[in-house]
């Protein structure tokens, strides 16, 4: 009996691993970036983009170590070379790797004319060690017992305590310093210096998490685009097209793993100041559409997959 259940099984693993082929459901929809009304435009504006951010002016697209960064006012488009931390006042905080991809160098880059310039980076971990040994010289001293037994552990406290009132008193630490953070990364602004801070002291850290500001001096906000349902377009049908396992990976310890690759066409209709139109794109069946309209400019940027789209009308 076990037998024959798993013959049964290994036929429907083989039924499931095999390619499907299927038709265009409304061949008579045009295929992006053509639509059913000639008054409106599609153009594609970007590919296998990972992950993007906007503002009213601007596009950022992160794709590894570069921005792609299109300045729809300007009707621009930059390469920075560099991986985004920040974005203030108009301006990029980007790192990037130097010297055979050893060290890193930090650059604030204007999203204007994109001019550069290096942001130093501080290390005041030596001060807290420091400190802590000092504290721990002194409990030592003051007890007068056998070095044996001491095992006193210094008042972290009091170490931390004394090393944030130095740190603040040295860099000039107020209110009004701009503080932003990202995987242990601190970049901080103050009426006359800007610095990053790599791996600080945990106290340290923690008090810089807790100054980080969400107010407008601190980030001209970069919106990250997510999906929150489509406003102008509307989801008719999808198509499978075809539908195939890839082996991808695998080395001479592990075999291949079979993947699954389904394209399709979804087919969509848009509504958008008396505009009305039809379309259809070849993408999987899980996609959607993310908008992101600018009624001024009369464009509506849209994200289907992995591709930016403009839309004019």
């Amino acid at each position: 009996m076990v037998k024959y259940l798993l013959f049964f099984i290994l036929l429907l693993g083989i039924y499931s691993c095999k390619e499907e082929r299927g038709e265009d459901k409304y061949p008579e929809i045009q295929e992006i970036p053509k639509t059913s009304n000639t008054n409106v435009k599609i153009s594609l504006l970007k590919d296998d983009i990972l992950d993007l951010y906007y503002n009213d002016s601007l596009f950022v697209i992160a794709d590894h170590d570069k921005l792609h960064v299109r300045n729809i006012k300007l009707d621009t488009n930059r390469i920075v070379c560099g991986k985004k931390l920040f974005y203030y006042d108009n301006t990029f905080i980007v790192s990037r790797k130097t010297s055979g991809y050893r060290i890193k160098e930090y650059l604030a880059i204007s999203d204007f004319d994109f001019s550069e310039r290096k942001i130093k980076v501080i290390n005041e971990n030596e001060l807290y060690h420091k400190i802590i040994d000092s504290l721990e010289q002194l409990d030592f001293e003051s007890t007068k017992i056998n070095a044996k037994i001491w095992q006193s552990i210094p008042d972290c406290s009091k170490a931390d305590s004394i090393y944030l009132k130095l740190f603040k008193t040295k860099y000039a630490i107020t209110d009004e310093t701009i503080v932003n953070s990202t995987c242990n990364i601190h970049y901080l602004k103050t009426a006359h210096q800007e610095f990053i801070i790599e791996k600080p002291a945990s106290c340290l850290r923690q008090f810089l998490d807790s100054r980080k500001r969400k107010s407008k001096n601190n980030l001209t906000h970069l919106n990250k685009y997510s999906l929150s349902g489509s406003k102008y377009f509307r989801h008719i049908d999808y198509a499978l097209i075809h539908k195939y396992w890839k082996s991808s990976g695998g080395n001479h310890y592990f075999p291949a793993i079979p993947e699954k690759i389904e394209i399709g066409y979804n087919y969509y209709e848009f509504t958008i100041e008396g505009h009305k139109g039809k379309f259809k794109i070849r993408s999987n069946r899980d996609t959607d559409i993310i908008e992101i309209s600018d009624p001024i400019r009369r464009t509506l940027y849209f994200v289907n997959n992995t591709s930016l789209f403009e839309l004019s009308y």
